[in-house]
């Protein structure tokens, strides 16, 4: 129910132009170094500036190739100082089937940068 709430969040934040800077859609294919398991994560983020603040909200499901489902939400807030965001956030993951007591939450810091390379931003 959770994800639900929340993808119907994203739609109509994206169906508001005013609302949402970016939102975007990610697969990655993972491999674990230690165990070697692979897996399938989906990402769907969106973002907006408000009041000098970047805020953030991420949404990730993995699929283990050996069976296996996570999901997670996750919200940010950052601000830019000169070329370089600095952020930080929480975030609540389900576990691994939503198994019970396997539901945990995490705390996020971190870094980034970019630039206009023409009509996108690398």
């Amino acid at each position: 129910m959770k994800k639900f709430v929340v993808a119907l969040s994203l739609a109509v934040s994206a169906a508001t132009a005013s609302a949402v800077d970016f939102v975007s859609l990610d697969v990655d294919h993972v491999k674990d170094s230690k165990t070697k398991a692979q897996s399938t994560a989906q990402y769907v983020r969106a973002g907006t500036t408000l009041n000098g603040y970047d805020l953030g909200l991420q949404v990730r499901t993995g699929v283990a190739h050996a069976g296996g489902l996570t999901n997670s939400i996750e919200g940010t807030v950052g601000q830019k100082l000169g070329p370089i965001s600095v952020f930080g956030g929480v975030g609540h993951d389900n576990g691994i089937n939503g198994a019970r007591n396997g539901s945990f939450q995490y705390s996020v810091a971190g870094a980034t940068t970019g630039m206009n390379l023409g009509p996108v931003y690398a």
